[in-house]
């Protein structure tokens, strides 16, 4: 199970559910601190939520994250 984020248009990234942190592309420091730091609450948002491949979460510094199967 991964977490899609997309920061800016054309910058985005992959955790995978657990801690692990995949980057891709040219993300910003400042960006990968805060999901780092962020991975256990999102987890904890995860298993709130319905495992839909497409359900959204909101969050203040990103634009969306999708539940990716």
């Amino acid at each position: 199970m991964w977490l899609r984020l997309q920061l800016e248009s054309d910058c985005c990234a992959e955790i995978r559910l657990g801690g692990n942190l995949l980057i891709l592309q040219n993300m910003r420091l400042f960006a990968i601190l805060q999901i780092a730091m962020l991975c256990n609450r999102l987890w904890s948002l995860y298993r709130l939520m319905l495992q839909s491949s497409d359900a959204l979460i909101s969050l203040s510094f990103l634009y969306w994250i999708q539940i990716v199967n």
